[in-house]
């Protein structure tokens, strides 16, 4: 009797559903036909909060990580400029990560190295209150602690691990399809403001910086190498080959010197902590003929005269930079000012080699002008305690090879550690979502080694 009238409401549940679906559907194909994208985007919001409530590493942070290369070029305004994609799914994800970690107790103490971000970031606005220029400052500030907020939440959130899993391959598609619309802006000769020997994401008039582009791209290529050695199938392997290559190769055309060096670091890592160097090696050495043979003569140019235009300016950026710590590193010139302090320094011929108002290029110089030697002294200080979060033992030694999982990934994320940093000493990072993106995941991989969830 009981078996019955649970089947027969089983069955009424079913055709409820299937009723709801179908009206669903033709009230869809009508709007479409209508080009009504408005009640398509009504009809979808049951469906996203569905998602967002019983699986938001896949909505909203699973996309919002997927998007981050494309941030610069995802304006929701209509034109290059304003609020993001990106930044909404941020959004979302907070509130998102804290009502479900809440209601459902996900939620956790943050290790004792998002307690140095929390320290640095109440710093960083202190230095506010005695900039060079406060405006600089304060436009900065919203978007800070909407970094600050996320990566709180995400790491005070008790991930699981096939969650964990999910939002690496929604990194890496997001890289993979970066990386692909890079190439073929290269093949259709959609070029970075008409440098012939760069290229980027170009949609329209909305370009993503190339250089950032490409440090974007380091974590999904250390996630892929990861990929392409724990796999036990061979057609797998082959896979995630030909994605390394394709991320390998956009990096090359962005013509980022610092992305490549980057990714050279993370290389590097691979080779040294994993059993499998010799094929690591191999695959390598293949990738880059192929590379090699494609590469526009323009970019060998370009490397090779790094040393003659020393470093498109960046040498000469840094000395200025350099000279500016007379007076501004104790406390510094305030957050986002260093082009100001750099301006107050420059002399004639560095002016007219490089201009004013000039970026660090340099994470480190830069933190060390805008926040003074405090502020220097907590930037280390959090790259540290991340650094040893990664650390972290369970199981056998660190070192004892890919094949472990637990180490495996540790050494996925070294090598994406050391490849932003690297990329980092020549670029202006420090604020950029996949820079924060790096310690995100270094938290929520420790927190589920303590927990035992990769024994």
């Amino acid at each position: 009797m009981v078996d019955a009238f649970m089947t027969k409401s089983v069955t009424s549940r079913r055709v409820g559903w299937s009723l709801v679906g179908l009206i669903a559907s033709l009230i869809m194909a009508q709007a479409i036909a209508d080009s009504a994208w408005v009640y398509i985007g009504l009809l979808s919001i049951p469906f996203w909060v569905y998602l967002s409530l019983n699986r938001p590493f896949i909505f909203p942070f699973g996309l919002y990580a997927l998007l981050i290369p494309f941030d610069s070029i995802l304006s929701v305004s209509g034109s290059a400029q304003g609020t993001t994609a990106t930044k909404i799914l941020g959004i979302l994800s907070i509130l998102t990560l804290l009502v479900k970690g809440s209601f459902e107790n996900k939620l956790k103490k943050p290790n004792a190295a998002a307690v140095w971000w929390v320290v640095l970031v109440l710093y960083v606005f202190l230095t506010v209150s005695w900039a060079i220029d406060p405006a600089l400052a304060t436009t900065r500030v919203f978007s800070v602690i909407g970094l600050l907020t996320l990566y709180l939440a995400a790491v005070s959130y008790r991930f699981q691990r096939h969650e964990y899993e999910t939002i690496q391959y929604f990194i890496l598609a997001g890289g993979l399809l970066a990386g692909m619309m890079t190439i073929y802006n290269y093949v259709t000769g959609n070029v970075y403001q008409d440098i012939s020997v760069r290229t980027s994401l170009i949609i329209g008039d909305r370009e993503a910086d190339p250089n950032l582009l490409a440090f974007d791209l380091l974590i999904p290529f250390s996630i892929c190498a990861l990929f392409m050695q724990t796999h036990a199938s061979r057609l797998r392997k082959v896979l995630y080959a030909v994605v390394l290559t394709t991320l390998l190769f956009s990096i090359i055309l962005t013509g980022s010197r610092g992305g490549l060096l980057g990714a050279c670091a993370i290389v590097i890592v691979y080779v040294v902590l994993t059993r499998k160097r010799m094929t690591f090696v191999g695959f390598l050495v293949a990738a880059a003929m192929v590379a090699l043979y494609f590469l526009p003569t323009l970019y060998i140019d370009r490397v090779a005269s790094s040393v003659e235009t020393h470093g498109s300016g960046r040498t000469v950026i840094w000395e200025t930079g350099i000279s500016s710590l007379e007076r501004y590193g104790l406390f510094g010139a305030g957050l986002d000012n260093f082009p100001r302090a750099f301006s107050e320094f420059v002399g004639y011929d560095t002016y007219r080699e490089v201009g004013q108002d000039r970026a660090p290029h340099n994470i480190l110089l830069g933190n060390f002008v805008e926040f003074g030697i405090i502020g220097l002294s907590l930037t280390i200080i959090v790259f540290m305690k991340h650094y040893q979060a990664l650390r972290f033992r369970v199981g056998r030694s660190f070192a004892a090879g890919i094949a472990d999982r637990v180490n495996g990934g540790q050494v996925m994320l070294t090598a994406a550690f050391w490849g932003v940093l690297v990329a980092s000493m020549f670029l202006d990072t420090f604020w950029q979502k996949s820079f924060w993106l790096l310690w995100t995941m270094i938290l929520i991989n420790r927190n589920l080694l303590a927990r035992g969830q990769w024994i």
